[in-house]
């Protein structure tokens, strides 16, 4: 038995075997419903239904817009909570004047 049976697979495929799920219920490691197939049905919950949101064309002005809107409000954010900081520990490293 190989242990890669395709070429481009990195997780070992005698790890879904149907040996493997027996000897995992015997060591307990497994649930014996999962093992028989009787576990193994589909269970799908369906995505709520969202209005189709607006597509921007890539390189646009609407796109370049978009990007700099985005861009300057999570620079302005996170530069609003780094600064104090910032100006806190510049204050504690320079020396103070007699």
């Amino acid at each position: 038995m190989a242990i890669f049976e395709n070429a481009g697979g990195y997780i070992p495929n005698y790890l879904y075997s149907a040996s493997a799920k027996k000897s995992l219920v015997q060591k307990g490691m497994a649930s014996p419903a999962s093992a028989n197939g009787a576990g193994s049905k589909n269970f799908m919950i369906p995505a709520p239904s969202e209005p189709p949101k607006p597509k921007i064309e890539m390189y646009s002005g609407a796109f370049y817009a978009a990007s700099a809107l985005s861009g300057g409000l999570s620079t302005g954010i996170t530069h609003t909570a780094v600064t104090p900081i910032d100006l806190v520990k510049c204050n504690m490293q320079a020396p103070t004047r007699p």
